[in-house]
């Protein structure tokens, strides 16, 4: 198979204030498995990268309007904690960027407004080089003043300049600030994480959309939407441009579906493909005709034999509808691409669980207050022990992870 670009990888993180997400601190793996119960914050951590993906596709408002607003009430995406002066904030540490390959560091912090919000600080900075002491920042926008190098990687910071402008103090600076000749690793910054995939699986109302007759289009780079819009163009294009990844693809399928042999993607009116799943016993089925679960299968091995993946994709549950005996073929699919890209997923599986390491493990829990509580599941007493008799989802389905 060719290889994918190297991608940045999402090292560490902290987030402040956000929702339940009242103080969270975590070290991330390559492959990053969360398990909890239903209100632990699984789905909160999982929008957060919605919205930093949202955000640097300058739809920050949006994204804030539709989660509740920004204002301390049950509803909003200000921690319900918070007191009326704190900051919703984040920090994520990062490894691998192009335009500089040490650590680089990302953060923010938004704060109440009038009726609304405003970003306070938004920052990109690196460890000391050279002679400095102090970090040395790309980006520092603080309360409307910006200061930003001005020349590529590797200038001295007398080079930085205060500048004038007036910028949307509502939506990410990495977003208006557009020149990957000036400013590479500003923007690379943005386009890392606009790349980002957050995928809920094809819901019942998606494998509707999937259905339907879908136009031929080109993406470049190749992406599955979240939708399934796209995914007779991207079946199509995968045939076609990554015959490698498109054997690898048949060879998943039939290892879950026995009776699967291959797919068929004729062009009819318009240059139109249509797509029809043969099986062995020489049957030809539409999409209209195959079941949700072998839909929803092939979304996942779609998303994770993607060629050149994005450098982060994070799933929601990607166990619903499926049958049990897939699972050890799915585990197989996300420990496989964790190699080419970094993978967060939420899960209430114990046999998914059981394809999954001890250390990318993490527990969600609520502490008295309901505030969000994330242990490595390596931390918990005596795990070692246990592992000698039971697997991962045994000691789950047992709560002997105490998840309450």
């Amino acid at each position: 198979m060719t290889e994918p670009t190297p991608k940045p990888r999402l090292k560490h993180l902290t987030i402040k204030n956000y929702r339940n997400l009242y103080d969270v601190d975590l070290e991330l793996q390559p492959l990053t498995v969360m398990i909890g119960k239903n209100g632990t914050g699984k789905s909160n951590f999982l929008n957060f990268f919605r919205m930093l993906k949202e955000a640097a596709e300058g739809n920050l408002r949006g994204y804030i309007s539709v989660a509740g607003g920004f204002s301390i009430n049950d509803d909003s995406v200000l921690s319900y904690w918070a007191n009326p002066d704190d900051f919703f904030e984040w920090k994520l540490t990062f490894g691998g960027f192009k335009s500089d390959d040490s650590e680089i560091f990302y953060e923010c912090q938004m704060t109440e407004k009038g009726q609304g919000y405003k970003l306070y600080l938004e920052a990109i900075s690196r460890p000391p080089y050279g002679t400095h002491t102090d970090n040395f920042y790309y980006l520092n926008g603080t309360d409307g003043r910006l200061r930003i190098l001005k020349a590529k990687q590797g200038a001295s910071s007398t080079q930085d300049e205060y500048y004038d402008e007036v910028y949307d103090e509502q939506e990410l600076l990495i977003h208006q600030i557009r020149s990957r000749a000036l400013f590479p690793l500003l923007d690379e910054m943005r386009r890392e994480l606009s790349d980002w995939v957050i995928f809920r699986g094809f819901g019942q109302g998606t494998l509707e959309y999937v259905r339907r007759p879908q136009s031929l289009e080109i993406y470049n780079p190749l992406r599955l939407e979240p939708s399934g819009k796209n995914l007779v163009s991207f079946l199509y294009t995968l045939q076609n441009e990554h015959p490698d990844h498109y054997e690898r693809l048949l060879d998943v399928l039939q290892a879950a579906f026995p009776d699967f042999k291959q797919f068929t993607m004729p062009l009819v009116a318009s240059g139109t493909p249509t797509l029809y799943w043969h099986t062995n016993q020489a049957q030809r089925f539409g999409l209209s005709a195959v079941s949700d679960g072998m839909l929803r299968f092939l979304g996942l091995a779609a998303l994770l034999l993607t060629p050149d993946p994005p450098s982060l994709i994070a799933i929601d549950e990607p166990e619903i509808g499926l049958y049990f005996d897939v699972f050890p073929i799915l585990g197989e699919l996300m420990q496989d691409a964790a190699q080419r890209t970094q993978l967060i997923i939420s899960t209430h599986s114990p046999a998914l669980l059981n394809q999954m390491n001890l250390e990318q493990v993490l527990l969600m829990k609520q502490d008295d207050d309901g505030k969000t509580v994330i242990q490595p599941a390596a931390t918990v007493d005596y795990i070692d022990r246990w592992l000698e008799r039971y697997t991962l989802g045994n000691l789950w389905a047992m709560n002997k992870f105490d998840l309450g």
